[in-house]
């Protein structure tokens, strides 16, 4: 609601006050005879306005605040509105011109006119009901519109050109395009997906999650054919872990390792090449695993790290060449471990230390490119990695994120294009990580998603193919 008090020698002394309707603030370009004010109507209805100056009262005027007019079946529309992001009220019907769209804790109001209507937003500031004012054609009107706290991701993964997520709410969303497989091509901006999941885990032209209940559920083109998730465990099954690429690993309550999907190579740590369409059991004392094209990691709860498959490329970190069909013991201490595609490979001690090797490309590694067939120690204070072939992340205990290896699209994030052995720090107050084929994906301690890095196939989720070579935050809805 605008105010207009026209007089002689008007200072900014003057107070101006109205029932349900402050404060005022003073407009721009006041002058002696003319100063302009605007507040904003928390009700509809009749509001008597008292202009006073050193403490009389000066004039007194009536404005009416009236309810946006009904013109058709919807006078006006929000999309949902969630805090600290964009909120969109529709407006239908003939206006020769918008004003406004302001209210309480909700600033940065743009306008944007279209055939029989006019979009007007602001960005709330913080949850629940909001009293806005929309402005058309000069006259004001009251809308009250409920922001909601937006549900903050709870995991990530990501592969090749795709990535995944999962909300609090268990909510799975995904975003990118996966070589052209269907289901998932295109994805411009994050897609539901699914309902009342804990954790996702994405493969090649695989996927894999879990429930709150332990049920585990897989799809995509290749080896289960399905377009939507269908549980593969067995009623009263729980899982606990997962990892994926070309074939799964899941690990039960109580430690038990179990297995499915390609076996070329002797991944599924079954003592065969022979794939499997259904699971089958591994080993036993199992806590952590992860999963290569054609090779396995896995950390059993004495801390342990066993790993079996193809080894060809000394990503076993056992100074060897040598495969395994089944898993074979290759060091202790370790609480959790990584590995890409076919190299590199860490580890992370239980005393936070991360130690590396495999083979090593445009820095991958953090070391110098060639063999590294034993563990390297490349940095302290670790609590979780990711990497992709030739990228990797990691974030310190203290929530710092530090990334190393090929930065041709900007997947390392420092701002620039340049490949780097040496670790960069990139931000704070991170979570987990991610990495796919060119980009990367990172979560912060408030549930955000930030993504950076190639962007030709959609695989950051800001609806554009701009690359990005520092963390944006994206948004799942």
């Amino acid at each position: 609601m605008t105010c207009v008090v026209t007089g002689s020698g008007l200072t900014s002394s003057l107070q101006i006050e109205a029932q349900d309707c402050t404060p005022f603030v003073e407009q721009a370009e006041a002058t002696s005879s003319q100063r302009s004010y605007r507040c904003l109507p928390q009700s509809e209805g009749a509001k008597a306005v008292q202009v006073s100056a050193g403490g009389a009262v000066q004039a007194r005027a009536s404005a009416q605040v009236q309810p946006f007019p009904e013109r058709g079946t919807s006078a006006v529309s929000c999309t949902p509105a969630f805090a600290t992001s964009r909120l969109t009220c529709t407006a239908r019907g003939d206006f020769a011109r918008a004003s406004s769209l302001q209210g309480e804790s909700c600033g940065a109001s743009s306008t944007q006119p279209f055939a029989g209507g006019i979009d007007l937003s602001c960005t709330p500031s913080q949850a629940g009901v909001l009293a806005l004012v929309l402005t058309a054609d000069g006259a004001s009107y009251a809308i009250k519109v409920t922001a909601r706290e937006e549900p903050g991701v709870v995991a990530i993964s990501a592969n090749g050109y795709i990535s995944m997520a999962v909300k609090a709410d268990g909510s799975l969303w995904v975003w990118g395009d996966q070589y052209q497989a269907f289901p998932y091509m295109n994805l411009d901006k994050p897609r539901q997906i699914g309902q009342g999941f804990s954790a996702v885990a994405v493969g090649q032209y695989y996927y894999a999650a879990l429930k709150p209940d332990g049920s585990l559920w897989a799809w995509g083109p290749a080896r289960t054919n399905a377009t939507v998730p269908v549980q593969i465990s067995p009623p009263g099954m729980v899982f606990t872990r997962i990892a994926i690429d070309s074939h799964l690993l899941a690990i039960q309550e109580g430690g038990t390792l179990w297995a499915m999907g390609l076996n070329d190579f002797g991944q599924l740590g079954d003592g065969t090449t022979q794939e499997r369409t259904s699971l089958v059991q591994i080993g036993s004392g199992f806590a952590e695993v992860s999963a290569g094209r054609q090779h396995s990691f896995g950390v059993k709860t004495d801390g342990a790290l066993w790993a079996w498959g193809t080894n060809a490329y000394g990503q076993f970190g056992d100074g060897t060449t040598l495969p395994s069909a089944v898993p074979k013991q290759v060091g202790t201490g370790y609480v959790s471990t990584v590995t890409a595609m076919f190299s590199p490979a860490y580890g992370v001690a239980a005393d936070g230390n991360l130690y590396g090797w495999g083979a090593s490309s445009w820095g991958a590694l953090g070391l110098p490119d060639g063999a590294h067939p034993n563990p390297v120690l490349l940095t302290t204070g670790v609590r979780e990695v990711a990497t992709s072939a030739s990228h990797t992340l990691a974030v310190k205990t203290d929530g710092g994120l530090w990334t190393w290896g090929f930065n041709n699209a900007g997947q390392v994030g420092d701002g620039t294009l340049n490949n780097t052995a040496v670790a960069v720090n990139v931000g704070t107050g991170f979570t987990k990580v991610a990495a796919g084929a060119f980009h990367s994906i990172a979560l912060k301690t408030d549930g955000s998603v930030w993504t950076w890095g190639g962007n030709d196939r959609y695989q950051l989720g800001d609806g554009t193919t701009t690359p990005r070579a520092v963390p944006t935050q994206v948004w799942l809805r």
